[in-house]
């Protein structure tokens, strides 16, 4: 792939016969390089973050005698990890175009494309991952909490009012981050890819407009 896009680029995205065309194009064919291989390398690590990261999980439920809750936050990880190798693969199939520039449209499209789908994942995701795992930490086995969990140590000697094994207080506290969490989904995602992508979108976004501006120019 890298080889086609370094043959696709010594064309340039403007004009050879313009005065500065081979310093420009030289210039901003390196940048487009550099932050589309950035922009791959951090997928692809956080790819394999959340891989590892999910085994982890999956084991510490089992561990922790909550199976069903590590079970869970594996398999919601495993989705994400899922998505990420199937827009890394179609990033490799996005056409070239006939410059550099029309390469860039097309990566910022799939881009746009790929995180309006984690986003629309992630209303799905965060409502259920957030209450999974309070549940999971409250009555996970940890041996030197010696009753057994966080649970049965703060209801030893109490008599909170139940429903389906669970004190109505905690319940509650469940329904307000649950339904929070699918409002307000899509919004945690953003600022999450803002803390993560955003200042390399913010790159892209300048490049693009610096390159659309020259090319009207010549």
């Amino acid at each position: 792939m890298e080889q086609s896009i370094e043959s696709l680029w010594k064309t340039g995205f403007i004009a050879e016969d313009a005065l500065v065309a081979p310093h420009l194009n030289n210039l901003y064919n390196k940048k487009s390089m550099s932050i589309i291989e950035k922009f791959k390398r951090m997928l692809t690590i956080n790819t394999w973050a959340i891989f590892v990261g999910s085994l982890l999980v999956l084991a510490g439920g089992i561990s922790f005698k909550v199976p069903l809750a590590g079970i869970i936050i594996f398999v919601l990880l495993q989705i994400l990890v899922g998505l990420s190798v199937y827009y890394l693969r179609q990033l490799k199939t996005i056409e070239y175009g006939t410059t550099s520039l029309d390469y860039l449209k097309s990566f910022k499209n799939w881009l746009d494309q790929s995180f309006d789908t984690y986003g629309k994942f992630y209303r799905i995701f965060y409502p259920v991952f957030f209450p999974t795992f309070i549940l999971g930490m409250a009555f996970a086995n940890i041996e030197s909490l010696k009753e057994g969990s966080f649970y049965a140590r703060y209801m030893a000697g109490r008599t909170d009012f139940e429903l389906f094994g669970i004190p109505v207080w905690l319940l509650m506290i469940l329904v307000t981050v649950t339904i929070t969490a699918f409002l307000f989904g899509q919004k945690i995602y953003e600022l999450d890819v803002k803390s993560i992508y955003g200042p390399i979108m913010r790159k892209l976004d300048t490049l693009l407009n610096e390159m659309n501006e020259l090319e009207q120019k010549t």
